[in-house]
């Protein structure tokens, strides 16, 4: 393991034990360090004429202004510390699934802890990995998972085989894979796991025990984890990242969402759109980073919403901040005719209802008409069919038209994700 990757494992395994006091403070340190050295060294924000002496406390991040992705489009340049060349930094390209690619750029010392060490620690905290094998689907075109395979046979730490495979090739490629490398641990988006479970049963091959799975990227629901893990026979530690910050939150083995305290600060900003509850404690998640030198981002909201608490215990005995929700972006949201708007996600308890259901999607197809497409091995009952539809309606308070579609699979849209809502029309 390189040196640098190795005192970030060593520091964050200490760290991830401290008192909620103690990551109180740390977190304020490196607010303030941060903020100072943006002000002094980074265009974008020295422009904002703040004094980098006047700044004493993190809550001076309140005189710097929301950024969003749009910004970095256009002129990431401005974010870059003088001197800096991004040519010798690493860096992470969004997949533009939100339809507003960015690339963001990181110092060496960031990058392993963000890229590598924090992954470490939150698999040392889901399992053993020594001697393991972990297989990674990842977004890559197949030739750069294979390549990406070829060249890095070992993870970051030597700790545990790792095999990647390409998100769009055939399942019977993948089940292959999976026969050939009989891995221990699977890191892939809840919708694709969906899919491996609906393949294995079309093919009529009992679906292998994977004990470990890590999965990111994607809404979650209660009703998918559960089937996941019934199918693979798994633990699911889900990842909340960005690719702008990496790895945020994970969840440990009590199920709590810890924050990656050490690299990024999180903070809740009002949701404009009307569809959350008015609770301050719920909106638009904000990030700043607490380590990149590089290219430091200072409030940059991320466009999903979520809650946070810093004030709960887990059970484990971490007392790192907790996301305690995330429940969609803040564009995910029904434009009801008579102007309310409602979070689409209220509808997935009522459409999980439908026997034998493998997946689906609500699409807001014209501002009077829903569809939600779903995925399953037979067509509901008419009954079945018209009591989901009703109680959709009901929820909507009759202000759409609900429209249950049965499908044979949804296309990945761009970096392979699913999306559960849709909306067609502006």
């Amino acid at each position: 393991m390189r040196a640098p990757i190795l005192k970030h494992v060593l520091r964050t395994l200490r760290s991830q034990w401290w008192s909620a006091q103690r990551v109180a403070a740390w977190q304020e340190r490196a607010l303030v360090e941060t903020m100072r050295h943006a002000c002094i060294h980074v265009p974008f924000y020295r422009d904002l004429g703040i004094d980098p002496a006047g700044i004493t406390s993190g809550a001076d991040l309140q005189r710097f202004p929301l950024i969003r992705k749009r910004d970095l489009q256009a002129d990431a340049g401005r974010f870059l510390a003088d001197g800096v060349d991004a040519a010798n930094l690493h860096s992470s390209r969004t997949s533009g699934s939100t339809g507003e690619p960015t690339v963001t750029y990181f110092d060496a010392d960031t990058w392993a802890l963000t890229k590598y060490a924090l992954k470490i620690r939150r698999t040392l905290a889901a399992t053993s990995p020594l001697f393991r094998r972990c297989l990674i689907v990842s977004e890559q075109p197949p030739a750069e998972a294979a390549a990406y395979s070829r060249e890095r046979p070992f993870s970051a730490a030597r700790l545990y085989s790792e095999r990647v495979v390409s998100l769009f090739e055939d399942m019977t490629t993948h089940r292959g894979a999976i026969a050939d490398f009989r891995p221990d641990m699977l890191y892939a988006f809840p919708s694709y796991l969906l899919e491996l479970e609906r393949s294995y049963a079309q093919a009529g091959e009992p679906v292998p025990r994977i004990p470990v799975i890590f999965t990111s990227s994607e809404i979650l629901t209660p009703r998918v984890r559960a089937r996941i893990e019934g199918a693979f026979d798994a633990r699911i530690h889900d990842i909340y990242g960005s690719t702008e910050f990496k790895e945020v939150a994970w969840q440990c083995s009590d199920g709590r969402y810890h924050l990656n305290f050490e690299s990024v600060h999180l903070s809740i900003s009002p949701v404009t759109s009307g569809a959350a509850p008015e609770d301050g404690s719920y909106g638009n998640l904000v990030l700043t980073t607490l380590c990149n030198r590089a290219m430091p981002l200072l409030r940059f909201q991320t466009g999903d919403l979520g809650a946070v608490d810093d004030s709960a215990t887990c059970p484990c005995g971490r007392r790192s901040p907790q996301l305690s929700l995330v429940s969609g972006r803040e564009g995910d949201v029904l434009l009801l005719p008579d102007g309310k708007r409602l979070s689409p996600y209220l509808l997935t308890t009522v459409i999980e209802t439908l026997p034998g259901i493998h997946q689906y999607q609500i699409r807001h197809d014209t501002p009077t008409r829903l569809t939600v497409q779903f995925v399953a091995p037979a067509t509901p009952g008419v009954h079945t069919l018209e009591t989901c539809r009703r109680r959709l309606c009901e929820l909507l308070g009759g202000r759409l038209d609900v429209t249950l579609e049965r499908v044979q699979r949804f296309e990945r849209g761009p970096g392979g994700k699913h999306k559960v809502f849709v909306r067609e029309f502006e």
